[in-house]
């Protein structure tokens, strides 16, 4: 189970001026931006200022105004808001946090105030997380910086439990104060993260206008939220809401993007003598691999996408592209698809350079073996290597899955995309698709492509078939179903009006057509095997 710590600085801007320049501790601190109608606004404020009546954006003629009744001009400070500055120094705070987690993010682009860190694993190495969090204030307070510390499962978790968790305790902390006046860090136990339901809704990150339409709706808490039918939230507040409440109560996995890009996964070996030997090759291949898997395995990523380059000494490349159905930081097995589509890769020359990099990866997923079972019945990780292999032998293109689409034409519905080589699938999943609006049995498993024109009597003009001429034999309809109309939107290009009947014959075969409105003609569209 991950862990994740959220470090706040409240009203950085100021903090972070404070910390650069200790002489303006206890002055009316104000800063300022250009507002689009033409007007400049306070943007952040110290506490001293707040003292003042001076509010955020609140004009800045209005706030001079107000603080020069009550202070003197010598101690208000003006100065233009500098965001770039702000950013750059929270990018620094992050690369100086990297002593207390490997992986240390900012939380979003547009909120500037918080640094995520990865803590999964550490407490053995700290004592406890308690220890770990007031280290990290602590150690905020040394450089000059108040900050609120909150670990949690997700990052949702932890965010909301920084920002929102026990404010009324939580004085503000415009400037630094002696550790003896700092809020105590907020640790969530592990598998606790409904402890963010008793939060306002402001705690799951939603813009301004969203928060704005819950509220007048009597939607305070995240467990009112929490409490609503999935669909209705969808339709209504769109997707950003059900995904941040998910986010939150640890439905949807989120990840850490670091402030800094790891280095690529990748290796590559010079020969000092160039070669076209296979065996040679593939020694180099197998050490290339074993370095790359290794650099996988450290970072609990594992392979999605392999590709080998291999060049010879006029610079001619071939390359080798492996696609996998499930991540894997396996060596052994990543070799042994290499060298299925080696075996059979014609070399352009004397091979001097290799290249192994990782394209794509994904988060490896961990499982406990099971005692006393049957390894090779019903194992998951043997059809992932099965697909692997097929794959590596036929192409990425050779293996497909049809994925069903959003459509009313039957030959539209679905889609066939590769197995291999794209963003892994998950198993399980919190979300519920919803069902196909037909039982299975009133489609067939298998359309003709394209729809094969059929000679049909009907007893009426526009009643059902009764009698089909299909392969030079006439067949009498004993049974059938329908219709059914299947039109397509005006909006969607050429208009499509179709009626479907299901038809069983005398002869008990089975069979799915079609009557095309425009002009009366029928169709067989599909087969009931």
């Amino acid at each position: 189970m991950k862990r994740i710590l959220c470090l706040w600085l409240p009203d950085w801007p100021i903090q972070r001026l404070m910390a650069a320049r200790p002489e303006l501790k206890g002055r009316t601190v104000i800063l300022y931006d250009h507002h689009p109608r033409n007007t400049e606004r306070v943007v952040a404020c110290s506490s001293a200022a707040l003292a003042l009546g001076v509010r955020v954006d609140m004009p800045l003629a209005e706030a001079t105004s107000l603080a020069s009744h009550r202070k003197a001009s010598t101690d208000i400070h003006l100065q233009p808001h500098d965001p770039l500055t702000d950013r750059a120094s929270l990018e620094q705070l992050a690369q100086w946090c990297e002593r207390f987690s490997p992986t240390v993010g900012l939380a979003t682009a547009d909120e500037t105030e918080s640094l995520l860190l990865n803590v999964t694993g550490l407490e053995p190495f700290l004592g406890s997380e308690d220890v770990l969090a007031s280290s990290v204030v602590q150690s905020c307070l040394r450089r000059g910086y108040a900050a609120r510390v909150a670990i949690a499962d997700t990052v949702g978790a932890a965010w909301a439990m920084a920002h929102f968790a026990e404010l009324a305790h939580f004085a503000e902390l415009a400037e630094p104060c002696d550790s003896s006046s700092m809020p105590p860090p907020v640790i969530v136990p592990p598998g606790c993260c409904d402890a963010v339901r008793a939060l306002s809704v402001e705690a799951l990150r939603l813009s301004e206008t969203t928060v704005e339409l819950l509220h007048r709706l009597g939607i305070v808490r995240i467990e009112h939220l929490a409490a609503l039918p999935r669909e209705s939230l969808s339709s209504r507040f769109g997707h950003e809401l059900v995904e941040r409440l998910d986010q939150a109560l640890g439905v949807a996995s989120e990840v850490i993007v670091a402030h800094r890009p790891l280095p690529d996964l990748e290796a590559q070996w010079s020969m000092e003598h160039p070669s076209a030997r296979r065996e040679a090759i593939d020694r180099v291949l197998w050490q290339l691999v074993e370095r790359v898997a290794g650099q996988l395995a450290e970072r609990d990523q594992g392979a999605v996408e392999l590709v080998c380059r291999l060049n010879d000494n006029d610079q001619r490349t071939v390359s080798i592209r492996i696609g996998l159905f499930q991540p894997t930081a396996a060596a052994q097995h990543l070799m042994e698809l290499v060298r299925m589509q080696f075996e059979h890769l014609t070399l352009p020359g004397e091979i001097g350079h290799v290249h192994v990099s990782v394209t794509a990866s994904a988060p490896l997923e961990w499982r406990q073996h099971e005692l006393l079972v049957d390894k090779t019945r019903d194992d998951p990780r043997q059809l992932a290597m099965l697909v692997n292999r097929l794959s590596s032998r036929l192409g990425r293109l050779g293996v497909v899955s049809p994925q069903l689409q959003a459509g009313a034409l039957p030959e539209r519905a679905y889609q066939y995309t590769a197995l291999t080589g794209g963003r892994p699938r998950k198993r399980g999943g919190s979300r519920k698709t919803k069902p196909p609006t037909a039982c299975p049995l009133e489609r067939p498993l298998w359309l003709r492509s394209p729809p094969l024109p059929l000679d049909v009597v009907s007893l009426a003009p526009s009643g059902p078939p009764a009698l089909l001429h299909y392969k030079n034999q006439s067949h009498h309809v004993a049974r059938h179903w329908g219709p059914e109309r299947i039109e397509t939107r005006w909006w969607r290009g050429r208009s499509v009006r179709r009626d479907y009947y299901r038809v069983e014959t005398s002869t008990g075969s089975r069979y799915w057509i079609f009557r095309r409105l425009q002009d009366g003609r029928w169709f067989l569209h599909g087969d009931f095997v």
